[in-house]
């Protein structure tokens, strides 16, 4: 029996021998270590906690396929319940009929978290093969697997596959009416519009909202003037924000006018989300939507005209300039400050020197909506007023302004940003390095291994992370060091480039690294040592 470290909330009684006491010396140990190492991702891909089954799964989709398919099929095959619903968590990754044939034996597992993990696994990976198997899951009493089967017959597409969807419209689960409706919409039979407009008048929001997205796939005069009538009527704002965005690529004049309207939604997300659907519309067609944003700017509530300026800056529509002009002189100050940005965002200079002076406001939301506005404009010549911005004693205008640097992306810029890297906030500290590691040309290496002993651990977090990218077996001893990093996000990222380096004299570190405080940290040794001791060549995954 495999003896392993403690991990992941055991009780105190079930707790095995620590690792160090399971090997021993000799050829034996790589062997031990190796099989210790897959326990204990198993382990974590059965822990009730999420975050410890995602890490799990990024390390076994690193790991060469061959190798984890081996070891997932023998999970798969396991006594225990908890352990055979943890395979099919690793079995996604592998598009292989051995692991397809796995998933659809889980299928029939008589513990529904079993199922319920196959028909998830079958559903991402819509082998054709699953659809026999994947119909008959729609008949499970398990919501769950008849949710992912729908879904799952969705994306295999074929058209067997309508008559038991149709069936189960009338399910009990709103999940599961939902998910049919959206399989319809991918498989898409010629008489779907019938059962997508009834879904209309279900009494959950979700599956009209599914029914919203699936008449947009339809196309028709017909679909649209449904959609309309849902974004002006239905009860629900998510299924109102839904009819906005499924708007959003229709050009005719009643989906327009429909969604200027909705700019007066008794919700925000609403108006918020009908106004980056006109946005995307005008991208499309400046010229079918303008007559509407034009009449919108002198709209009778603040917002829509608010909005409709905000589109015409984002759009740059240079016709728009006379009447945002005269929003300068609208009685709403937030008003005024949008057609001052759009305006700027036209290439009025005396806008942005407005916009300029408002990074250094004392309104901070203003100021972040400047920020955003000079970050989009990209103009150089605002560098100067930008770079004093720097100096400034209010932390915020400093961060604001290494912002918007980041996005004008001027390599004049990098000498500023790397004394920011000094600064006492943190939070500048760490906003300065992403700009840095977006613009700078050369090796980031030369400011990013300095800030390794950064006091702040989110600083030394993002460095490390950073510095990933570019690691070489040359850096070995660099992220053994880091391996010791009193934080465990660190210690994790110097797991993971361990791993990647597949550098054998990293082992015993990473040995130990298994029984860290961390459970991040002992995934993420465990996975380095399985690579590490995989070296040899991966043939073709056999196909039955």
């Amino acid at each position: 029996m495999l003896l392993l470290p403690p991990v992941f909330g055991m009780s105190e009684e079930a707790r095995p021998t620590p690792l160090t006491a399971t090997l021993t010396p000799g050829i034996e140990d790589e062997e031990a270590l190796m099989r210790i190492s897959w326990a204990l991702l198993f382990d974590a891909l059965a822990c009730e906690r999420p975050v410890i089954q995602n890490v799990a799964q990024e390390e076994i989709r690193q790991i060469p396929a061959q190798v984890a398919l081996e070891e997932l099929l023998i999970l798969a095959e396991s006594k225990e319940a908890r352990r055979r619903a943890a395979a099919p968590l690793g079995l996604v990754y592998i598009d292989d009929r051995r692991s397809v044939k796995a998933l659809i034996q889980l299928l029939q597992d008589e513990d529904g978290l079993v199922e319920t993990n196959a028909a998830w696994a079958l559903a991402e990976l819509a082998p054709p093969w699953a659809l026999e198997p994947l119909i008959n899951a729609m008949k499970s009493p398990v919501v769950p697997v008849r949710e992912w089967a729908a879904v799952g017959l969705g994306h295999i597409g074929d058209e067997k596959a309508v008559g038991v969807l149709k069936m189960s419209l009338r399910d009990q689960s709103l999940s599961v009416r939902a998910n049919v409706i959206s399989a319809l919409a991918e498989i898409a039979p010629p008489d779907a519009f019938i059962e997508f407009a009834q879904a209309l008048k279900d009494n959950a929001p979700a599956v009209r909202r599914a029914a919203v997205l699936a008449l947009a796939e339809v196309k028709t005069k017909s679909a649209t003037a449904l959609i309309i009538l849902t974004l002006r009527e239905d009860p629900d704002r998510r299924v109102r924000l839904a009819a906005a965005r499924a708007l959003s690529e229709v050009m005719n004049p009643a989906a327009i006018a429909a969604l200027v309207l909705a700019m007066k939604d008794v919700e925000q997300t609403v108006r918020r989300g009908a106004a980056r659907a006109l946005t995307n519309s005008a991208r499309v067609s400046k010229e079918r939507v303008w007559p509407f944003l034009r009449m919108a700017l002198y709209d009778e509530e603040e917002e829509v005209r608010r909005r409709s300026a905000w589109i015409l800056g984002e759009l740059r529509m240079e016709e728009a300039g006379p009447h945002l002009k005269r929003l300068l002189g609208d009685e709403s100050p937030l008003v005024r400050y949008i057609a001052q940005e759009a305006l700027a965002k036209l290439g009025d200079k005396d806008a942005r020197k407005e916009v300029l002076q408002t990074l250094q406001g004392s309104d901070y939301d203003l100021r972040l909506m400047a920020a955003r506005a000079l970050g989009d404009i990209k103009d150089k010549e605002t560098l100067p007023e930008i770079l004093a911005a720097l100096d400034s004693e209010d932390t915020r205008v400093r961060y604001l302004a290494v912002r918007v640097l980041e996005e004008v992306g001027d390599e004049s810029a990098i000498p500023h940003l790397k004394a920011l890297l000094r600064d006492p906030s943190s939070g500048v500290r760490i906003r300065a390095l992403s700009s840095l590691y977006q613009i700078y040309p050369d090796s980031p290496r030369d400011f990013l291994i300095p800030l390794l002993a950064d006091e702040a651990k989110e600083v030394r977090i993002i460095a490390s992370d950073f510095l990933r990218e570019s690691a070489t077996k040359e850096d070995l001893s660099l992220w053994l060091s880091l391996l010791e990093d009193q934080t465990p996000e660190v210690r994790s990222i110097a797991a993971q480039v361990l791993g990647d380096l597949r550098e054998k004299k990293a082992l015993t570190a990473l040995k130990q690294a298994l029984e860290d405080s961390s459970d991040r940290v002992k995934i993420r040794a465990a996975g380095a040592i399985i690579k590490i001791l995989s070296l040899a060549e991966v043939q073709e995954l056999p196909q039955d």
